[in-house]
């Protein structure tokens, strides 16, 4: 449910954003604030101010404010601006972690904020958030243009966690709990959402706005949503366990929401005790209705999905929208009966659906393991089980996106449609030209790795390989019998893909079990360059019965790679038959690239740099408090390539990491260095 808010007349803040712009310095200047200063010191390090309100009333454009941990019991109002070139930032200092805490007291006035970003080209970052005034307060706004919120944990405000509202804003790697507390009782006529993008103050408005990699939960309105708003980017977040809707969009159009884990829990601190739903919808008759939304490479656990299922504003509908590569989990799709130019595409549904219309959308290449609806179905459908793994707690905060991973005899694997607008997966795996159905795209380098297609692309030395029944997962495993060496079994020339993916780290996981008996099994990747081979593996003690066999290799090289291979084997001595199943070989540690959680800090003891967030997917941060002169920052890959190579020119810099591929990489400042995962 939403609210009507005044509109100031955009002449009047046009003019006072000139008259800003007219008396900002070119120059810019470190300041600090501390619980223990005071408000007539210099703000210095050594002679820090006091309070938020005053300081930031200081800043200019490119100034920093460093803002020292201890609670601050107050309202902050940032109205001075910076620039596309010189931000005001105020964030924590290196390792301190300051608290806002409005004591249920602050702000003072009705729909503020414990924070507001007013001005445009604020930077705020670090900080903790809490305990608004139920004067239907919120703890963190955007009003100006272009601010952004990082690293912060707000909880405990009595309407929005966070609230995007001018253009061009952007809140990450934060995180939004026990907000929209008007409605803690379940009984409010109006509430809010813990993180959203909504509503201009000029225009009504809100443009391209940026949600991507918060975590957002408990709160007692919807939990993420964006409404009256265009171009809104919602990418990389956890949000489960919200009273109201776990995702709402409405009155909004060109929205792309993508790489997100929705679920809710069996276990509810807010909210409904039945599953709350991720709807599209309009509410507003006098605005631009809902169209040209991407909803593609989300992931739902008991999240049904409501796609004009139910709307306020008569005579709307679906239009126009995208949805694809979307795994839906116990979490079924709902459709109204208006619906104009859709296509759902590439998803998999395992639980049955309610479509109501057959006009205006196109279905195809769905997998549907439970009945699929008459009406919806399409071309090129997959009906059955996808063979999801689904391992993993769904405990409140434990759910992550390996529990939707499927085992490679999945019959979702190279049965999508090539979509345009789906470039890569949940965990921005790049999509192949046969792309998997799904929010995942199997990485693996190998062919027919679950033996679903009998032994094509596998051959065997001293032995003989052949499809057999059952397999550990799908309908085939691999026998290995009549060895007469020990490495005789299943093997596959990988020399191509090993070449094009390089040095670095390779994930190896097999299940296997032998005839009888017991035995190690080595899963290897053999490979040659300059004339010489080598053996990387990993191995287990396998016995009757099916065992996981996982770990890592690095495989290092210079020059032309002449050779790799992938293979299965024992000891020299055992000469066992044995079964093979579901082998995977990728580029990366699984360990880290496969977890999507809430960013870290990183930080450079010796050198006094902090890197964040870290794992990184965009941009990586960097800050230096002592910056005297300009510094060379670079990033290394694992066998000691400089990737890339910035001068710091400030004590505030950043480095575009999106173009980098997903796995372990170093940040190296002076004679230190911290590990960087980018995913």
């Amino acid at each position: 449910m939403k609210r009507k808010i005044f509109k100031l007349n955009k002449k009047i803040l046009l003019v006072l954003g000139l008259i800003s712009t007219i008396t900002t310095s070119t120059f810019s200047t470190s300041y600090y604030v501390a619980t223990n200063g005071s408000n007539s010191n210099a703000g210095t390090l050594a002679s820090p101010w006091k309070t938020l309100s005053y300081s930031v009333g200081r800043l200019i454009a490119g100034d920093i404010l460093f803002v020292m941990g201890g609670t601050y019991v107050e309202s902050v109002n940032i109205t001075n601006s910076g620039t596309a070139t010189a931000p005001i930032t105020i964030s924590a200092f290196t390792g301190e972690s300051p608290v806002i805490d409005g004591q249920n007291i602050y702000p003072t006035s009705n729909w503020g904020a414990l924070v507001n970003l007013a001005g445009s080209y604020i930077y705020f970052s670090g900080f903790e958030v809490k305990n608004s005034s139920n004067l239907n307060a919120r703890g963190i706004i955007l009003n100006g243009d272009h601010g952004k919120v990082s690293l912060c944990n707000v909880h405990h405000t009595y309407q929005n966690g966070i609230l995007i509202s001018g253009d061009y804003g952007i809140v990450e790697d934060s995180k939004v709990w026990q907000s929209c507390l008007n409605n803690s009782t379940a009984t409010a006529t109006i509430w809010a959402s813990g993180l959203s993008a909504a509503r201009d103050p000029i225009n009504g408005i809100t443009d391209n706005a940026i949600i991507r990699r918060n975590v957002v939960y408990n709160n007692w309105g919807e939990g993420l949503s964006t409404y009256e708003a265009n171009g809104t980017i919602i990418e990389d977040n956890i949000v489960y366990d919200n009273w109201a809707q776990i995702l709402y969009i409405s009155d909004a159009s060109n929205v792309i929401c993508r790489r997100n884990l929705f679920y809710n829990s069996s276990s509810y601190t807010s909210g409904r005790y039945i599953p709350v739903s991720a709807s599209l919808a309009d509410e507003v008759s006098t605005l631009p209705r809902s169209t040209n939304n991407q909803i593609i490479n989300n992931l739902f656990l008991n999240t049904p999905f409501k796609a004009f299922y139910w709307t306020i504003v008569p005579g709307s509908g679906l239009t126009n929208a995208l949805i694809a590569n979307n795994t839906f989990v116990n979490s079924p799709i709902f459709t109204g009966t208006i619906n104009s130019g859709n296509n759902i595409k590439n998803n998999i549904f395992t639980t049955s659906s309610t479509i109501n219309s057959t006009s205006g959308i196109t279905w195809s290449n769905n997998l549907w393991q439970s009945t699929q609806p008459t009406n919806a179905i399409g071309t090129n459908d997959v009906l059955g089980d996808p063979l999801l793994m689904l391992t993993g707690s769904t405990n409140p905060g434990e759910l992550t996106g390996s529990y939707f991973k499927f085992y490679p005899s999945s019959p979702a694997i190279n049965k999508a449609l090539v979509v345009t607008e789906v470039t890569d997966d949940f965990f921005k795996n790049v999509r192949s030209s046969s792309p998997d159905i799904g929010g995942f795209e199997s990485s693996n380098l190998l062919l027919n790795p679950g033996f679903e297609n009998g032994t094509t692309s596998w051959t065997a030395s001293g032995g003989t390989i052949a499809a057999t029944t059952p397999g550990y997962s799908g309908t085939n495993s691999c026998s290995i019998t009549a060895r007469t060496l020990y490495y005789a079994g299943p093997n596959q020339v990988v020399t191509t893909a090993v070449a094009v993916k390089g040095s670095g780290t390779y994930y190896i996981e097999f299940w296997a079990k032998m005839a009888s008996g017991s035995s190690t099994v080595y899963g290897t990747l053999k490979y040659q360059y300059y004339n010489t081979w080598y053996y990387p593996s990993i191995s287990a003690t396998v016995g009757t019965t099916w065992t996981k066999v996982s770990g890592t290799v690095p495989i290092v090289y210079t020059g032309t790679l002449q050779n790799a291979t992938f293979y299965l084997q024992t000891p020299s001595s055992i000469l066992t038959d044995f079964y093979a199943d579901n082998c995977i070989l990728t580029f990366g540690d699984e360990t880290q690239l496969l977890t999507n959680s809430a960013s870290a800090l990183s930080y450079i003891e010796k050198s006094n740099l902090l890197a964040y967030p870290n794992p990184s997917t965009h941009t990586l941060m960097l800050e230096m408090p002592s910056f005297n002169t300009p510094e060379k920052v670079q990033i290394v890959s694992l066998t000691g390539k400089v990737i890339k190579e910035i001068y710091l020119s400030s004590s505030i810099g950043q480095i575009n990491v999106e173009d980098l591929d997903n796995g372990l990489y170093f940040v190296r400042y002076k004679n230190s260095t911290i590990k960087l995962i980018k995913n």
